[in-house]
């Protein structure tokens, strides 16, 4: 399998799985509790050199939308935050074993 294919299957899977892992209603979460979340989530990627910066932009978008008294839109930027905080994460882990198939032998 090319690596170009690996990318492909990723990058698909990712367009699926985003905007789908964020399940919490908005009025049965707290934006404080979600935004808590995401930031830990997010330093836990940046800890383990997973993270992505547009992780870093759905986290700054949470706390302006927050700061303008949207609390829909915050909680939502907040749990988008979160979901991509893990999807790298778990990016993160698939690479460790998949990168093997791209080394040309």
């Amino acid at each position: 399998m090319s690596l170009s294919m690996l990318r492909g299957g990723l990058l698909a899977a990712l367009c699926v799985a985003v905007p789908t892992l964020a399940v919490v209603p908005a009025q049965a979460a707290d934006f404080a509790t979600v935004y808590a979340a995401a930031q830990a989530a997010q330093k836990q990627a940046v800890d383990t050199f997973c993270a992505w910066n547009v992780t870093d932009n759905a986290l700054a978008e949470a706390k302006a939308l927050h700061e303008k008294g949207d609390e829909d839109g915050a909680l939502k930027a907040a749990q988008h935050a979160q979901a991509l905080a893990k999807v790298s994460m778990q990016q993160c882990e698939e690479q460790k074993t998949l990168w093997k198939q791209a080394v040309v032998r």
